[in-house]
């Protein structure tokens, strides 16, 4: 959303305004700058010239360990073209709402947390208040650095100042990088190497040798690892067999 909400600034033509912006969020001049060029970018090149730009360039590939041809799937898939350019906050929350991120929170997280007595932010979900917030300028949205400014000063003196003002929040974590490289290394690699069984064709044991490489302190943690785990898990507890 900041890099959406720059853009429209710079489409406004308020650059003054855009690069007070830039700072704020970012905190340093280098990384305002590079902000500034992002969002520069978003406002005045057209998305298939950056698309173009970006296959040039990019070094992305498939990992090691999933086979694209068994999965039948592209990479990048078909709906990252989505998020790459949006110049504006309301339109990159038309998008979400259209058919992104807020069917996902609702249909994965609100369930599964309510099935766990987990306490888990989903978005607010009464449709006058999504049509109202979404009519919002992006100004409401976003201001001098601070994310849901509308949100919190609607809230001052209801939510306690160090809940409402904090700018260090993240979103829910679990502690599988402590369980893959601590006490439950073993396990986790056990696990893992289950999951791949379970998975094969599309999945091979290059995961495996990644897990080592990272519990080695070789190669950062890499979340893909749980995301296996958890979809080999799947497979046996639903019985699903996939066509070799």
């Amino acid at each position: 959303f900041q890099r959406a909400f720059l853009a429209s600034l710079v489409r406004e033509r308020d650059i003054t305004g855009a690069w007070g912006e830039a700072r704020a969020l970012r905190g340093t001049t280098s990384r305002a700058t590079s902000a500034m060029l992002r969002a520069l970018a978003d406002a005045v090149v057209p998305l298939s010239l950056q698309s173009r730009f970006r296959s040039g360039r990019n070094t992305r590939r498939p990992p090691s360990w999933l086979s694209r041809s068994a999965l039948g799937a592209s990479f990048p898939g078909p709906l990252a073209a989505r998020f790459q350019q949006h110049t504006s906050v309301q339109e990159l929350s038309a998008t979400m709402l259209s058919g992104g991120h807020l069917q996902r929170l609702l249909h994965w997280e609100d369930r599964n947390s309510m099935a766990h007595s987990v306490e888990s932010r989903v978005p607010f979900l009464d449709f006058r208040l999504a049509e109202f917030v979404l009519g919002l300028p992006d100004r409401y949205k976003l201001r001098q650095g601070v994310s849901k400014a509308v949100l919190r000063t609607g809230m001052a003196g209801i939510v306690p100042d160090s809940v409402l003002q904090r700018r260090d929040k993240i979103g829910f974590a679990t502690a599988e990088e402590v369980w893959a490289q601590g006490t439950s290394a073993q396990a986790f690699k056990q696990q893992l190497a289950d999951a791949v069984d379970a998975a094969r064709p599309v999945l091979n044991s290059q995961a495996v040798g990644a897990l080592e490489s990272m519990q080695a302190g070789q190669t950062p943690y890499d979340a893909s690892i749980w995301r296996i785990i958890s979809f080999g898990r799947w497979l046996r507890l639903f019985n699903v067999r996939i066509d070799k």
